[in-house]
């Protein structure tokens, strides 16, 4: 079976954020404390949406994994010290998709 840890930072790539609107944003991934693109990268589903709930920022994003890989091959254990929220596991066309949300004050961090 064939597991994936990903350890990796997401940089936030967006213009103003306007607080109170919901909107989709590009991002990067790289290896952790690098700013070398994470092996991970390519399993990302981009674009992120982005949300907002009292005051703060709820980031969503999604990695697709084919099937062959095994059921859930790709854990989230923690974002910027948090665990991941809102997570949903389906599948669809031949992919797994896990999705998880964190949430932020500030959009442009890493």
């Amino acid at each position: 079976q064939f597991l994936l840890t990903v350890c990796t930072l997401i940089v936030a790539v967006i213009g103003f954020a306007k607080v109170g609107h919901a909107q989709s944003v590009s991002y990067q991934t790289y290896k952790y404390g690098t700013s070398t693109t994470s092996m991970a990268d390519g399993y990302y589903a981009r674009p992120a949406t982005v949300t907002v709930s009292n005051g703060a920022y709820v980031v969503t994003m999604t990695i697709r994994t084919a099937t062959n890989l095994s059921a859930w091959p790709v854990v989230v254990n923690s974002i910027d010290g948090q665990a991941p929220q809102n997570v949903t596991k389906t599948q669809s066309d031949g992919y797994y998709l896990y999705s998880y949300s964190f949430t932020t004050k500030d959009l442009s961090g890493v």
